[in-house]
């Protein structure tokens, strides 16, 4: 019986699982490939079946995926397989911040080491990712509700290598599955990187980047984070019932309609430095 494979909009092969083809979250990676070039080492923390690893891996030096869950890295590899990508390193593997064995609690795309009743569970080593990692441009974290943990192990990367990271945060519910227990989390994550200038552009999800670094941000990514920070602004305004508008500097924009702002807005995102004051929120 031949094996099930599917293709995704961009001609990419995916083993059984369409979550390699769905367009879901396509803008968070569309901002990661503009924050990457050829030669960028891209780490992957919550893996999956390859979703992001397999695509930045055409683009990036190296990857490294870290995904703990036996199933999904089986698919992994086999995606990797499918592809000919040479260039990945699989960690099976969850990142904390001591060495250790703990439970995960399986369900296809949130499974979690937060425990969750009526799942399936599955014994896994857990690793401090500087142990893993000892060099890197740019961190993706989306380990539902786990992610303090991983940045907890990750202290020589935060203060010395100052990569990109790219943090999915599960204690606000907006979009993202929620966990109760991860209650002010981000406020802790953010004094952990606080020398990191942070940009929520997506539903949940926050790019923090070194001060000392910004200004090596590819301009074309930095305008884009910016506008998507502003765009972000805009919709939280809406979303808890304030005017658009609400904590806009006065300036160019007044009198303009709300879509006519968030199109001009990118065009001078980089060179006045107000929008990414805005955007760092």
């Amino acid at each position: 019986m031949s094996e099930q494979i599917l293709v995704s909009w961009d001609g990419l092969k995916w083993f059984k699982n369409n979550r390699g083809i769905i367009l879901r979250e396509k803008n968070v990676l569309r901002t990661i490939l503009s924050l990457t070039n050829k030669n960028s080492v891209f780490v992957d923390i919550g893996g999956h079946i390859g979703f992001y690893t397999v695509r930045l891996a055409l683009k990036c030096r190296h990857v490294h995926a870290v995904e703990p869950n036996p199933e999904s890295a089986y698919i992994l590899r086999r995606n990797l397989e499918l592809n000919n990508i040479k260039n990945v390193t699989v960690h099976q593997c969850a990142c904390g911040r001591t060495c250790s064995k703990a439970k995960i609690y399986i369900a296809d795309t949130c499974t979690t080491l937060i425990p969750r009743t009526g799942r399936k569970t599955v014994e896994v080593d857990v690793k401090p990712l500087d142990s893993l990692v000892k060099y890197c441009d740019i961190v993706k974290i989306d380990v539902e509700g786990f992610e303090e943990e991983v940045l907890l192990g990750a202290e020589n990367l935060i203060t010395h290598v100052k990569p990109i990271w790219v943090i999915e945060h599960h204690d606000k519910g907006l979009g993202i599955q929620y966990y109760p227990e991860t209650k002010g989390m981000s406020e802790r994550i953010r004094k952990m990187l606080s020398d990191y200038i942070k940009i929520t552009f997506d539903e949940g999800r926050s790019a923090y980047i070194h001060k000392s670094k910004i200004n090596q941000v590819p301009k074309h990514a930095l305008r884009r984070l910016i506008t998507l920070g502003v765009h972000h602004h805009v919709l939280t305004n809406i979303i808890e019932g304030r005017a658009w508008y609400y904590g806009l500097p006065y300036t160019w924009w007044y009198g303009m309609s709300m879509l006519d702002f968030l199109e001009e807005v990118y065009e001078r995102a980089i060179d006045e430095p107000e929008w990414l004051k805005i955007a760092e929120g």
